[in-house]
């Protein structure tokens, strides 16, 4: 069975203080996206609250392999 789609909880994961991005965390969720299309997973989404938007703009996913 192949897994092609994922949801990525990133609230606490991209938030260490609660209610800032730090570089660090962008970090980790994107290892996490790296890896996931390591394994040919092709359809990602990242939940997060109220940092949606910084999250996904630092997170430079039109860098991500293909």
């Amino acid at each position: 069975m192949s897994v092609t789609h994922a949801v990525v909880l990133a609230n606490r994961l991209a938030l260490e203080t609660g209610n800032r991005l730090s570089a660090r965390s962008v970090a980790q969720v994107r290892e996490t996206l790296e890896g996931l299309a390591a394994i040919g997973v092709r359809e990602v989404a990242v939940v997060d609250g109220r940092h949606a938007e910084q999250l996904r703009d630092r997170l430079a996913l039109h860098e991500l392999p293909e």
